[in-house]
C-alpha cells in the first residue's frame, strides 16, 4: 500500500514511484509489500541528489590530486553520499550483475580519496549553501565524446550529430564481434596494470598527484577498441548510464567533458552539446534543470608555439 505518493508501471515490470515532499534526513527505512512479500530498504536519506557526468575530468578520483590528506579531512559530517553508474560491456551484457555490484557509499575522510575529485569538491561547496543530505551520482567513462552522451536520434537530427555518426560508421565498418572482443580484452588487461602500477607510484612516493606519477611511469597511451558493440559508440553513454538513473529527481547536472571532441569535432561541438543539454532536460522531465559545465580552457603546445603554431 502506498500511502504517500503515486505509481506508475509498465508491461515488461518497469516502474515509477513519486513520493509527496518528506522532511529531509535520515537514516529511513522504504518498505515495499504485497499480499505475498514484504521488503526493505534501509539506510534511505532524503535531501538534494546532483549528477557528476563526463569523461576522464570528471571520473579523475580525488587521490589522484594534489593535497588529498588534507582534502579528505574537509568532510567532517556523514551527510555526502556517492553512486557510480556501472559501465556494462554491450556484448551480452548483465546490468543485474552489475548493479548489485554498485552501491551507494557515506563519504568520510577515509573514503573520499575514491570519490571524483571534481564532484567532491563541488558537493563539499554545496553543502555551505544547502542544510541537507547530499547525494552524488556518478556517470563517466574515459574517453568518450559528446555524441555517446546522447541518443542516436538526437544525433540524427542535427547535422553536427550526423558528422559523429558517419565517423563512427566508417570507423567501426569491418570490425567483426572477435576481433572488438580480442581488442577489448588486450586494453582492460593494459589499464589494469597500468592502474596499478600507479596505485604503486602514488605510495612509494606518499601520494604524488596525477602529473608528477605520470612523470615517472607514462600515462595510459592504448587506444579504446572500435566496433558496435563499445560501450562508448554514439548513443552508448546515453542507454548505459544517463538512461539507466532518468527519470530520477535529481537536483541538477555538472558536467566535464570535450577533450576527445577538440581534434575532429571542434566545429560540431555546440551544435551538439546544446542538443545534449536539452536532451536531458527531457529525460529528467525538467525542462530549467541546472546543468553547470565546465569549458576546458585555451591550450598552447610550447613546442607549436615556438614555430608559430595555435593550438586550442
Amino acid at each position: 500500500t502506498l500511502t504517500r505518493g503515486t505509481i506508475a508501471a509498465n508491461k515488461s515490470g518497469k516502474f515509477v514511484i513519486k513520493l509527496r515532499k518528506l522532511p529531509e534526513g535520515g537514516p529511513y527505512t522504504l518498505t515495499v509489500s504485497s499480499d505475498e512479500e514484504t521488503i526493505e530498504i534501509k539506510d534511505v536519506y532524503i535531501g538534494e541528489v546532483w549528477l557528476a557526468a563526463g569523461a576522464d575530468n570528471m571520473k579523475m578520483p580525488l587521490k589522484y590530486t594534489e593535497n588529498v590528506d588534507e582534502a579528505c579531512k574537509l568532510i567532517r559530517n556523514r551527510r555526502l553520499h556517492y553512486y557510480v553508474v556501472p559501465t556494462v560491456q554491450e556484448i551480452e551484457p548483465d546490468f543485474e550483475k552489475a548493479d548489485k555490484k554498485a552501491k551507494w557509499v557515506t563519504v568520510n575522510s577515509y573514503n573520499a580519496k575514491n570519490m571524483s575529485a571534481a564532484a567532491y569538491y563541488f558537493a563539499l561547496e554545496l553543502m555551505t549553501k544547502v542544510d541537507c543530505h547530499i547525494g552524488i551520482i556518478g556517470a563517466f567513462e574515459d574517453g568518450t565524446n559528446a555524441a555517446s552522451w546522447q541518443s542516436v536520434k538526437s544525433l540524427e537530427n542535427t547535422p553536427e550529430g550526423l558528422n559523429y555518426l558517419n565517423e563512427w560508421n566508417e570507423l567501426s565498418s569491418g570490425v567483426s564481434e572477435s576481433e572488438f572482443m580480442t581488442k577489448l580484452m588486450r586494453y582492460e588487461q593494459a589499464k589494469a596494470e597500468w592502474d596499478l602500477e600507479y596505485e604503486k607510484t602514488a605510495s612509494r612516493y606518499n601520494g604524488y598527484a596525477y602529473d608528477e606519477v605520470t612523470q615517472v611511469i607514462g600515462r595510459f597511451k592504448r587506444e579504446y577498441p572500435c566496433g558496435k558493440w563499445s560501450a562508448r559508440r554514439p548513443g552508448g553513454m546515453f542507454e548505459q548510464k544517463i538512461m539507466r538513473i532518468a527519470p530520477l529527481k535529481i537536483a541538477g547536472i555538472i558536467f566535464y567533458q570535450g577533450e576527445s571532441d577538440c581534434d575532429l569535432h571542434s566545429e560540431d561541438y555546440y551544435g551538439v552539446f546544446i542538443t545534449l543539454i536539452k536532451e536531458w532536460r527531457s529525460v529528467f522531465n525538467d525542462e530549467e534543470l541546472p546543468f553547470i559545465y565546465c569549458q576546458l580552457h585555451m591550450w598552447i603546445d610550447r613546442a607549436r608555439h615556438s614555430i608559430g603554431l595555435e593550438d586550442f
